[in-house]
C-alpha cells in the first residue's frame, strides 16, 4: 500500500516536472528580446545569424524543443551564452552547495525558534510572556526578508561591526543571512506549534499525565510538542521551497556566491539556456522537497497512508 502510494507520487512528480520543462521553454522562446544583442552592445545581422545557427536557434521550435528535452534527459542543461565555455552544470555544482547550506541553517534556525516561541507561547497563554511571543511572531511573518536582511547589514555590519554584510568565506558571514531568511519562517512555525499545542493541552491524555504527577515541562516536551510536530512536518516542503527562492534576493543583497545569484545575473544578461536549465533544476529540488516532507508524513504517521488509500478505494 505504501509502495503504490509512494509510486503514484513519483509519477506525479515526474509529470509535473515535464510540464515545468514544457512551459520553461516556450516562455523563453517568446521573450522579447534577444540573448545576444543589447543596449549596450550592437551586433550586425551576420553576427547574430551566426550565433543563432551556434545556439541552434535557427531551427523550427519543435526541432530546438526536441534536441532540448533530449539533451536535458542526458543530464546537460544547456551552456551560458555569456560565458564560453560555462555550462549550467559547472554552475549548479560550484553554486547549489552554497544555497544549500544557507537553507539549511535558515530552516534549523526557523525549527528551533518556531519551536521554542510557539510552545512556550502556548504553556504562558495570557500572560505578558505569551503576549510578547506572539507579536514577535507577527513581526518576524509580516516583515519581508530583504528589509530584515537590510536592517541586520545595518545594525550588525554597519554601526556594531560584529558580523560581515557580504561575501560567503569570512568566518560568520553566514549568521545574518540565515536570520533574514529564517525569521519569517519561523513565525509560520511558532503559530504553527502553538495553536497545536493549545489544542493537544485539552486533550484527555494531558489531564492524565498530570493526576500522575507529572511537571509541567515534562508534559510539554514529552507529549504535547510531539504529537503537536505532525502539522510541522507537512510544512516542511512548503517551507525549504520558499526559503531557496528566497535565498535569489537575500544571496544577493548579501552577495553571496549562490545559485539564486547566478540566475538573477542570468536574467539580468538575457542568458536563456542558463535561465531555462536553473529553473528546471530549482523546480526539481522543491518538487523533491516537497515529496520528502510526504515521505517523513508517511514514516511517523503511517495511518494517514492508509487511511488515503482506504478513501482512494471507495
Amino acid at each position: 500500500m505504501i509502495f503504490s502510494n509512494l509510486t503514484r507520487r513519483l509519477l506525479s512528480l515526474l509529470g509535473t516536472w515535464c510540464v515545468i520543462i514544457v512551459i520553461t521553454f516556450f516562455l523563453m522562446r517568446v521573450a522579447p528580446g534577444s540573448p545576444f544583442g543589447t543596449e549596450e552592445i550592437f551586433l550586425t545581422p551576420e553576427v547574430e545569424a551566426q550565433l543563432n545557427a551556434a545556439y541552434g536557434l535557427d531551427n523550427p521550435w519543435y526541432i530546438q524543443f526536441k534536441d532540448y528535452f533530449l539533451q536535458i534527459l542526458q543530464g546537460d542543461l544547456g551552456r551560458s551564452m555569456k560565458y564560453a565555455d560555462r555550462r549550467t552544470t559547472d554552475i549548479i555544482r560550484d553554486s547549489f552547495p552554497i544555497s544549500l547550506q544557507l537553507t539549511t541553517q535558515s530552516l534549523a534556525l526557523a525549527l528551533g525558534l518556531g519551536t521554542v516561541f510557539g510552545i512556550y507561547g502556548a504553556a504562558k497563554e495570557g500572560g505578558w510572556l505569551s503576549q510578547t511571543l506572539i507579536l514577535s511572531t507577527l513581526l518576524m511573518i509580516s516583515v519581508p526578508s530583504f528589509i530584515v536582511a537590510s536592517l541586520l547589514q545595518y545594525v550588525f555590519g554597519l554601526k556594531l561591526g560584529w558580523l560581515p554584510i557580504s561575501g560567503w568565506r569570512l568566518l560568520g558571514a553566514s549568521i545574518l543571512p540565515s536570520l533574514a531568511l529564517g525569521l519569517t519562517y519561523a513565525g509560520n512555525i511558532s503559530r504553527l506549534v502553538r495553536s497545536n499545542a493549545l489544542v493537544e493541552s485539552r486533550q484527555a491524555y494531558v489531564g492524565l499525565a498530570k493526576a500522575k504527577g507529572l511537571s509541567q515541562s515534562r508534559i510539554l516536551f514529552a507529549h504535547i510538542l510531539r504529537n503537536t510536530y505532525r502539522p510541522i512536518l507537512a510544512y516542511l516542503g512548503p517551507c525549504v521551497s520558499g526559503l531557496l527562492i528566497g535565498g535569489f534576493v537575500v544571496e544577493n543583497l548579501f552577495a553571496i556566491p549562490g545559485l539564486g545569484t547566478h540566475l538573477v545575473n542570468s536574467i539580468h544578461h538575457r542568458d536563456y539556456p542558463v535561465i531555462m536549465g536553473l529553473t528546471i533544476f530549482y523546480s526539481l529540488v522543491l518538487l523533491l522537497s516537497v515529496l520528502a516532507s510526504d515521505l517523513l508524513m508517511g514514516y511517523f504517521y503511517p495511518w494517514m497512508f492508509k487511511e488515503e488509500a482506504e478513501h482512494e478505494s471507495l
